[in-house]
């Protein structure tokens, strides 16, 4: 049996069992109410199933596509990055999980816009929060739907048949072009963005929020086992952490452009420690004829900041790049100017052992510099994108700004409050407080290992699909064939229980907050599992589309849903449940200062992608001002005009304070004595 054929078939033992499970759940949901079954498990969460479904969902596909692929890029200044997270399950079950649990069961929310909506006795705030709730998490999707694309990508290429028969067969049939022509071109990533798709809208939608948090235990395991399988294959494969640390610090500065299956890849080495930058431009048409000779050249300067910068202009006759790769590196090499700073060469990949640099030159997006292998091991070494490519990357700004994104912004996560929604009592929130903390060190810890050793192992020529490929890339290179199918699930499994998640949330949004409760509260249960089960599909195929022609990095969509969420939510969540004073008029200032705050802060992000197609030059990231991430100011924001507005505004009336505030007899409530909630 073959390393790739075994590979497949643990994979799809894996996939049988989360289809098992939804069948498992969708039994015992007939047995049950609908509604609290398919949206909130009954409010019946174990320890193993809350830490479970919290951990699971708090992972998503950033853990271990996004994540992974920041630390393979920026090396050891990754862990300052991700931090907080280890105390991620203290502040965010702690600080409001009794309490959010006892305020859902006295107001008999399902949803988080049904707090929010019976709290402060406000339809169209319970509205806004849906509409919130549905925008960042189509958003959010698309990220994890692209992550889902390209493991299911890495993991078929290596099965027989696939790449020499299947994607010739659908390229020569036409089938799928009208999703070709979206997606670039790109066969791999379609046909594993369409299985992911099928499987995770499929299961979520058959078995519903039972089905979500027992495939989230399944994969939470599963990705545990994963990481920890993961170590030792590593380090065995770059001689210990030390070797591979020390070896990267020695490293002289490199800087890799193009890709391996392009035949296109260029890779620089500096001469001098020198802060050399590269651009790679195309001409206009009207100057590339004048060009004479080779359809390129070579500029070197240095300018006012003492860095040599080294233009490589290539000709585009007619709107089409001449040079090839190996044009570039002669051309290089032969200048006087640029090889006293340079050297290029076409890398010599064992898994690439034809390059010859026939493919077209590659362009860049933004100047790139040679990055010395010291940056990835003491950081905080430079971006490499954007209009601030040269800044450094996790300044103290950010160290700051990101303390609080994690730690603080996982508490304003409706994702995350629905879970809190659902536990059984009081002991199975403690004992799951301890076990999800445990599980994020032994998960997040290890990753900065792997994957700054990562860089020893794998080649940036060799990820066809960016860094972003970086873990299934890893998992499929270092593990024996009976392992890998389990690692290769393990980011897969990280990405699904994200998406089933979210998936659900719209649905509920769309079903639960705005139709059942606004337009038709008559709503028979059968229309309400017809209308439920529509909805989880068709935001299922909605996001698909949308996924075919991905945002570059993952993490920049999914940090900007995480901090949207947390500067719209839980402002108006925390006060409202804890505090006796906050309005109506409070929560609506609240609510909509987060959200245009975090839009508008991260509108160069949103927008990058529409004003490329248009050939519009603008920033693609976010606006920090005074070097802090747009969450604090979000926060800021959300938090002091939910205060001023609730202190301007009259009192709440006593009958919604005595039903959310006073003791279950005084408030003529039949609850649960306060130990078991």
């Amino acid at each position: 049996m073959t390393h790739e054929l075994a590979t497949g078939l643990v994979f799809l033992v894996y996939m049988v069992g989360v289809f098992g499970l939804a069948i498992m759940s969708n039994r015992l949901l007939q047995k049950k109410s609908f509604l609290a079954e398919y949206f909130l498990g009954s409010r019946g969460l174990g320890v193993w199933a809350l830490a479970f479904t919290f951990a699971a969902t708090s992972a998503s596909g950033g853990s271990f596509t996004g994540y992974p692929s920041l630390v393979y890029t920026y090396g050891w200044i990754v862990a300052l990055w991700i931090g907080s997270y280890m105390i991620v399950p203290v502040v965010t079950m702690g600080l409001m999980g009794k309490r959010l649990n006892q305020v859902a069961r006295r107001a008999g929310a399902l949803t988080i816009p049904d707090v929010i909506r019976e709290r402060f006795a406000s339809p169209g705030l319970g509205l806004f929060a849906s509409a919130v709730i549905v925008f960042f998490t189509l958003t959010n999707l698309i990220a994890q739907f692209k992550a889902g694309g390209i493991i299911l990508d890495v993991l078929l290429e290596g099965t027989p048949g696939y790449r020499d028969q299947i994607v010739p067969w659908v390229e020569q049939t036409g089938i799928l072009s009208p999703l070709l022509a979206i997606a670039g071109a790109n066969t791999g990533y379609v046909i594993g963005l369409l299985l992911f798709a099928f499987t995770v809208i499929v299961y979520t939608s058959y078995g519903g929020f039972r089905a979500v948090v027992w495939t989230d235990v399944m994969q939470g395991i599963v990705m545990g086992i994963g990481v920890l399988i993961l170590i030792p294959f590593t380090m065995a494969a770059v001689g210990g952490l030390n070797k591979a640390t020390k070896d990267l610090a020695e490293r002289p500065p490199r800087l890799v452009v193009g890709l391996a299956a392009q035949d296109n890849a260029i890779e620089y080495y500096g001469k001098t420690p020198s802060d050399v930058i590269i651009h790679h431009t195309a001409l206009p048409p009207a100057v590339a004829l004048d060009i004479e000779g080779p359809p390129l050249t070579v500029e070197v300067l240095e300018d006012e900041q003492d860095r040599v910068q080294i233009t490589i202009n290539l000709a585009a006759e007619l709107g089409t790049i001449q040079a090839t790769a190996r044009d570039v590196v002669e051309a290089v090499n032969a200048s006087p100017e640029a090889s006293r700073w340079v050297s290029a060469s076409i890398p010599k990949l064992e898994r690439y052992p034809d390059l010859s640099g026939n493919g077209l030159a590659p362009l860049m997006e933004a100047p790139n510099h040679l990055r010395p292998g010291r940056d990835l091991v003491f950081g905080p070494g430079l971006k490499q994108k954007g209009n601030g490519a040269g800044d450094p990357f996790h300044p103290i700004g950010m160290a700051i700004s990101f303390f609080f994104m994690w730690a603080i912004s996982g508490a304003g996560q409706p994702g995350t409050m629905v879970r809190l929604m659902a536990f059984r009592d009081s002991k199975t929130l403690r004992y799951a407080m301890f076990t999800v903390t445990i599980y994020f060190g032994c998960i997040y810890l290890p990753i900065i290992f792997l994957f700054t050793a990562a860089q020893q192992i794998i080649h940036p020529a060799e990820l066809t699909a960016g860094s972003d490929q970086i873990m299934p890339q890893l998992a499929s290179r270092v593990a024996p064939w009976w392992l890998a199918g389990i690692l290769i699930a393990a980011p897969f499994a990280a990405v699904m229980s994200t998406v089933d998640s979210f998936l659900l949330l719209i649905s509920s949004a769309v079903v639960r907050d705005i139709y059942q409760r606004s337009i038709n509260p008559d709503l028979s249960e059968k229309s309400v599992k017809i209308i439920s089960y529509s909805t989880t599909a068709i935001s299922g195929v909605l996001v698909t589309l949308m996924a075919l022609n991905p945002p570059r990095f993952l993490q920049d969509f999914i940090v900007m849903t995480g901090g949207g969420f947390a500067a719209t939510f839980l402002a108006p969540v925390f006060l409202g449940i804890y505090w006796k004073r906050m309005t109506r008029v409070g929560a609506w200032l609240s609510m909509a200062a987060g959200f245009v705050t975090t839009v508008v802060l991260f509108s160069p992000v949103l927008l990058a992608a529409p004003l490329a197609a248009l050939n519009i030059s603008w920033r693609s990231e976010e606006i920090n001002l005074f070097g802090l991430h747009p969450l604090i100011w979000g926060l800021i924001a959300s938090f002091g005009l939910g205060i001023l507005g609730s202190l301007a505004s009259p009192k709440p009336p006593r009958s919604l304070i005595n039903r959310y505030f006073a003791k279950p007899d005084l408030a003529g409530l039949d609850e649960p004595p306060p130990h078991q909630v």
